[in-house]
């Protein structure tokens, strides 16, 4: 059974908004995350299916709410996840209320080009050169854990060293690009209005970048930010108190 299909902690019935959680490429929210922001709200955790096109994708996810009997969606996207957010509110602007976005990119068609370059690539290289690559990534991303919990670190980055060279998840990472590709043009003229965003940022993020964070608030002028402070790409696992309670604190906030 996966997490998605699991039952998430109790929830407040009253609130017919759900939370859904849309995972980074990599990890996946905990058990303890869960626990957390399921204190007084429906959690419904997200996979990603198999699409090659954000569309499809987008529209699978929200079938899957719907199959789920959500019909109002609060959305927390983490990394990949804040993107697929993004365009999930757009193609589905009556389903989706609040966005939460963490650790992500503002939508943009100047980075089409990018992504086509990166594919074609990506085409090329050796599978093990791949894994490599991916390994040393995920141990620069990991590094701030190491001194908030050193036995939490060695457990994560094992589980994801093995998840990066796995051939399943290079193929997985490969059909997120071309999503991603496919983004940059057909979800990038803006969002609708009248939704509220909280960011999650982190002030040393490796991936998300100072010029990265910057264009993600622009995007979102009347966004809150909530800046966390050397917890680099993965705020969730260095700091899980502080951020649920960030995350609780803006969606129970009046609208």
């Amino acid at each position: 059974m996966t997490c998605e299909d699991a039952a998430v902690n109790a929830w407040n019935q009253r609130d017919e908004t759900a939370l859904a959680l849309l995972p980074g490429a990599l990890v996946e929210p905990s058990p303890d995350l869960l626990a957390r922001l399921g204190r007084s709200r429906r959690v419904v955790p997200l996979a990603y299916p198999d699409a090659t096109r954000m569309t499809d994708l987008t529209d699978a996810l929200a079938a899957r709410l719907a199959g789920a009997g959500v019909k109002h969606a609060d959305v927390l996207g983490s990394s990949y996840g804040g993107w697929v957010a993004q365009c999930l509110a757009q193609r589905h602007p009556a389903l989706v209320r609040d966005l939460v976005l963490v650790h992500t990119f503002a939508l943009r068609a100047a980075d089409a080009r990018r992504f086509r370059i990166g594919l074609k690539l990506w085409k090329f290289m050796p599978r093990a050169s791949f894994g490599l690559l991916g390994a040393a990534r995920v141990k620069r991303l990991l590094r701030p854990l190491r001194a908030a919990s050193p036995a939490e670190h060695e457990r994560v980055e094992a589980q994801l060293v093995a998840a990066i060279r796995s051939p399943a998840t290079i193929d997985a990472l490969f059909r997120q690009n071309l999503c991603m590709l496919e983004s940059c043009t057909a979800f990038a003229e803006g969002l609708p209005k009248g939704r509220r965003v909280l960011i999650v940022e982190s002030d040393d993020d490796p991936a998300v970048r100072a010029d990265d964070r910057a264009r993600l608030r622009a995007r979102f002028p009347g966004a809150t930010v909530r800046t966390f402070h050397g917890t680099g790409h993965i705020t969730a696992l260095v700091a899980p108190e502080a951020y649920a309670e960030a995350v609780n604190a803006f969606l129970d906030s009046p609208a």
